[in-house]
């Protein structure tokens, strides 16, 4: 991390959940592990919200099947149950309650829809401010007894 932040503690942190590398949003470091374990233990159920584009319109049939949880036989394994809201024929907000690997876009391709932007606005009650822009952080460290933007 300290290659990105330049802090003398910026070595203490590691993440708590992650982004592929075509995702955008919220990204949160820490230095407690309790903590970062308390957002990305599954049975904890945090929700995370995205905002998810697309290629194609979304069809009743794949929201359907976010809404029940998925399957993928290959990989023993099923998706819980998440909230979805269209907001186009071409965009959506989710909420997911876990972290399956490219859960979203795995089930969306599923339908062959392809995702154009997923972007990550949320972790629990922790919200991506509108104000920050793409390579900002806000600090929360004893030594900045109040949140700063960098």
């Amino acid at each position: 991390m300290s290659d990105l932040i330049r802090e003398p503690w910026a070595h203490e942190l590691h993440l708590a959940g992650r982004l592929d590398r075509t995702t955008t949003g919220l990204v949160i470091l820490t230095n407690d592990s309790t903590f970062s374990e308390s957002l990305t233990r599954p049975g904890n159920r945090v929700p995370k919200r995205y905002l998810f584009e697309t290629d194609k319109t979304i069809t009743a049939e794949a929201i359907d099947s976010f809404r029940k949880g998925m399957s993928f036989a290959k990989q023993r394994i099923r998706t819980q149950p998440a909230i979805i809201v269209l907001l186009s024929e071409t965009s959506c907000r989710l909420t997911i309650y876990e972290g399956k690997h490219h859960q979203i876009k795995r089930i969306f391709l599923c339908f062959g829809i392809r995702g154009t932007k997923l972007h990550r606005e949320s972790i629990g009650s922790y919200v991506l401010p509108d104000n920050l822009a793409p390579g900002e952080y806000r600090t929360s460290h004893p030594d900045y007894p109040e949140s700063c933007t960098r």
